[in-house]
């Protein structure tokens, strides 16, 4: 879905949940602030935690030397280097963004939540792929006798948990991108058409 699309479905989604509560300039304003230094820390925190990801897998594989750990250490890194990639495209630009008046505010906030449905979107591919790769391949060493009953039912369970958990964070996640959507047209209605464009005072 394009961004004209996801900016189309939560206009509706808006329209049909009823109008939010008013959003006042200084309160925006305060919002504003906290998500960008909310999606600073997450950025930041997710390239940490890539590159110890690597690390992580390249000790295992020259700890355990074998074709499977091999092929493991390879989709580790493949995927880790994938979902970098796209975390610096997808933010890029919009972590400093701030600005002055209220359009500018406005813009900024608004550019910053349609990254987020992005990231939601690139969120339930990955996870699919990951599924698609982990489940057969546990599956596969348990056939093979290379794992029990008991550990693989165990590792099939914390699979299970750990899509829920991801699916009902990105459905919050979501949730909580379509709220700011809402707040950023609230502003604006309030504002006016036309007070907005040609506004240039602070907040």
């Amino acid at each position: 879905m394009n961004p004209e699309s996801e900016i189309e479905v939560w206009r509706t989604q808006w329209k049909e949940t009823g109008r939010c509560q008013s959003v006042d300039a200084h309160n925006f304003r305060i919002d504003h602030n906290r998500q960008r230094w909310w999606l600073r820390l997450h950025y930041f925190f997710g390239l940490a935690f890539a590159a110890l990801l690597i690390c992580y897998a390249a000790f295992v594989l020259r700890s355990d030397f074998r074709a499977e750990v091999l092929a493991w250490a390879v989709v580790v890194w493949i995927t880790t280097l994938v979902v970098t990639g796209f975390s610096v495209w997808n933010w890029r630009g919009l972590l400093g963004v701030s600005g002055r008046s209220v359009r500018e505010y406005a813009d900024a906030y608004e550019r910053r939540s349609m990254a987020m449905l992005r990231a939601i979107r690139f969120g339930y591919w990955f996870l699919g792929l990951q599924l698609s790769i982990t489940a057969p391949w546990i599956t596969i060493d348990f056939l093979r006798h290379q794992t029990t009953v008991r550990q693989y039912v165990t590792g099939m369970g914390f699979l299970c948990a750990l899509s829920v958990a991801f699916v009902a964070w990105f459905g919050r996640s979501r949730r909580k991108a379509v709220r700011e959507l809402n707040q950023v047209e609230e502003l604006r209605q309030g504002l006016g058409t036309e007070d907005y464009q040609e506004s240039t005072g602070t907040i």
